[in-house]
């Protein structure tokens, strides 16, 4: 027993950022376990026995607002993490973390934290989909993007806040920025979505490239002269490769398949 807590003191007190101890949900990693073990429960169980002799919500107000916080909170992010060092003082290179108590580190390690919360935020999404009863969209992709997204954001915050690994948060957030804008326009009407129907298949083709320049540049780590540590190639790279086999397979069975 005590040799599990010795490693556990090792990996989630030692290695971590002493900065981000005391922020919320941060001191330990049975926060975001809870929080997924929760949502797979809500997503798989609860919600669809809820749902089972209801008729499916409409939404179309309450989607349209979240929809347009998206939009606002992604373009804060994109600020907040670009002038906290992408337009000061980093390079696209390895670029490591800052874990001192310096005002710029610091403040970029709050918007990597904030970006773990906009990941718990995007969970509710699932439960849109369930209370409109739109079960094919609550897909393996689906899920299994948002529960590890969220958890890889928890890992960020917690052991690495800053340095070259933040690029994907502004890629990732501008992604959003188009995506949560075509879902705005569409929740406008039928006419409107007949008019976006085109840009479906091209903005999962922008994820995909999203997703490859991502592992591109995170691939850097694993260089010799690189020395941002390796365990965070080791987290990043499966999930990225992950993603994109998924949004690959489903790029091939919704678009390529039907224009065949």
């Amino acid at each position: 027993m005590s040799a599990i807590k010795a490693f556990y003191e090792y990996i989630f007190v030692e290695l971590a950022d002493h900065r981000v101890n005391n922020w919320p949900l941060m001191s330990t990693p049975l926060y975001p376990t809870a929080l997924i073990i929760l949502y797979l429960y809500i997503v798989y169980k609860a919600l669809p026995a809820y749902m089972a002799k209801r008729k499916a919500y409409n939404l179309k107000t309450v989607l349209a607002i979240y929809n347009m916080f998206q939009v606002i909170a992604c373009v804060l992010l994109i600020y907040g993490v670009a002038t906290s060092g992408w337009i000061t003082r980093y390079s696209l290179g390895c670029e490591l973390c800052d874990f001192s108590e310096d005002k710029m580190a610091v403040r970029m390690a709050g918007y990597v934290w904030w970006t773990m919360m906009l990941k718990i935020i995007e969970l509710i999404e699932t439960l849109f989909f369930t209370l409109r009863k739109k079960y094919n969209q609550v897909t393996v992709l689906h899920v299994y993007h948002h529960a590890s997204t969220f958890a890889v954001a928890w890992l960020a915050v917690k052991f690495y806040p800053g340095g070259m690994l933040t690029l994907n948060i502004i890629l990732n957030c501008f992604i959003h920025v188009l995506m949560y804008t075509y879902y705005f326009l569409s929740s406008l009407g039928p006419k409107m979505q007949k008019r976006l129907e085109t840009l479906k298949p091209k903005l999962t083709a922008v994820q995909l490239i999203q997703l490859f320049v991502m592992f591109i540049h995170t691939l850097q780590i694993l260089a010799p002269t690189c020395k941002v540590p390796k365990i965070a190639a080791i987290i990043h790279l499966p999930n990225i490769i992950i993603n994109i086999t998924f949004f690959v397979d489903f790029y091939k069975q919704n678009y390529l398949k039907k224009v065949n």
